[in-house]
């Protein structure tokens, strides 16, 4: 399984304001396109079907603005 650190404290709970990739990660949570584990405070694709879908979106971009912004905010995962 694959995880990576998130500190979910400070989101401002609205789909206008990020200021960190941890912003974007806790709004996928509420979204529920991402699991969150409250002991571990590490975040997961929690299926197949989602990871497959995240693939296909990160397949697609094709902006060179975007694709930096996916580098620059790239998970650092942890496999277990």
């Amino acid at each position: 399984m694959l995880e990576a650190n998130v500190d979910t404290y400070g989101f401002s709970n609205d789909l206008m304001t990020f200021r960190n990739r941890d912003d974007v990660l806790t709004l996928l949570i509420h979204l529920g396109y991402l699991a969150y584990d409250e002991e571990t405070r590490k975040v997961r694709i929690p299926n197949e079907e989602i990871r497959l879908e995240f693939a296909k979106a990160i397949r697609q971009v094709k902006r060179d603005d975007t694709l930096r912004r996916v580098r620059e905010s790239e998970l650092q995962y942890v496999s277990q």
